[in-house]
């Protein structure tokens, strides 16, 4: 019985969560009421003070939630043992090819899951989401980063990459199909996308950043042609 409660608990806790999210991201923290929050969830307003202390609290705990899942993700690829940090041995193409589907997965799963986290960094003036946001996700950004710019200066991509702009790139190719999805119907109508469109999606994502980052090989590769061919002459 004790055990049913507490999953019960547990539910109830995570639909609060949930429904925050919506009403933070629909209404930004100001706007937003425990009273909505609650009939969003499906629960009695009484049963989030239980959980949550106040809506300030209940806010904090979005905010940490969202966050700190894509935070942990990317740490979790970067440094585990088949990323870029944990790895043993010189990275190959294909694991860069592996990890920046995982990374660009993450990224949208994030966008699609958290959008309204987003919402309320928009609609906050006075700064207190935005500084909660750096603080919890821009390690893991600049983790990333830092990773790129390894890439670049052990010559394994091409020396002219710009990290932070590449990182900004593939960031914005993610989010901008979900944040505006608009202009994703008038491109590919919703009547002509599968069941696949969205793993096609991310794949075009990861081979256009392999592209912009092996290119290097392919100006080499032109250069050299030409060489060979007036060897043999």
């Amino acid at each position: 019985m004790a055990k049913a409660r507490t999953r019960d608990g547990e539910g109830s806790k995570l639909r609060i969560l949930d429904a925050a999210e919506e009403e933070f991201g629909a209404q930004g923290f100001a706007g937003a009421r425990l009273g909505a929050i609650a009939e969003r969830a499906g629960v009695r307003t009484n049963l989030i003070h239980f959980h949550f202390a106040d809506k300030e609290v209940l806010y904090g705990a979005v905010m940490a939630r969202a966050l700190g899942a894509v935070t942990r993700d990317v740490r979790a690829l970067m440094e585990g043992p088949a990323g870029l940090f944990g790895a043993a041995g010189p990275v190959r193409e294909e694991q860069l090819a592996l990890l920046g589907d995982a990374l660009v997965s993450l990224t949208q799963r994030f966008y699609t899951k958290h959008g309204a986290v987003l919402s309320v960094l928009r609609r906050e003036p006075d700064g207190r989401s935005r500084a909660a946001f750096e603080a919890e996700i821009k390690p893991a950004f600049e983790l990333v980063i830092a990773a790129l710019d390894h890439l670049r200066d052990g010559g394994i991509i091409a020396p002219d990459i710009d990290s932070r702009a590449l990182f900004l790139e593939v960031v914005s190719m993610c989010a901008y199909p979900i944040v505006e999805p608009i202009f994703v119907d008038m491109i590919y109508p919703p009547s002509t996308r599968d069941l696949v469109f969205e793993d096609r999606l991310r794949r075009q994502i990861v081979t256009t950043a392999l592209a912009r980052m092996f290119a290097h090989r392919v100006r080499q590769s032109d250069v050299a042609a030409p060489i060979r061919k007036t060897r043999a002459k």
